[in-house]
């Protein structure tokens, strides 16, 4: 029984990892914002640059993420 009421102080727990991936995911939603804002406020001909922002930005969103629960399941 120690075991599981272990394991869920170590998932719930806030710590620096946490607030590093919550910094990095609001980083990225600022990204995708400003991607959004460049492409509906600016000419139609400009598509690259804020397609490659809300790329870059949902990347930043995800992959802290997901490294951190790759490296909290290995651990």
């Amino acid at each position: 029984m120690d075991e599981v009421f272990g394991r869920r102080d170590t998932e719930t727990g806030t710590g620096v990892g946490r607030t590093v991936v919550w910094g990095l995911r609001l980083l990225g939603l600022a990204i995708v914002v400003l991607g959004l804002a460049l492409w509906l406020l600016t000419s139609s001909g400009l598509v690259l640059l804020p397609g490659g922002l809300v790329v870059a930005g949902l990347a930043v969103m995800v992959v802290p993420g997901l490294l951190a629960g790759l490296v909290e399941l290995l651990s």
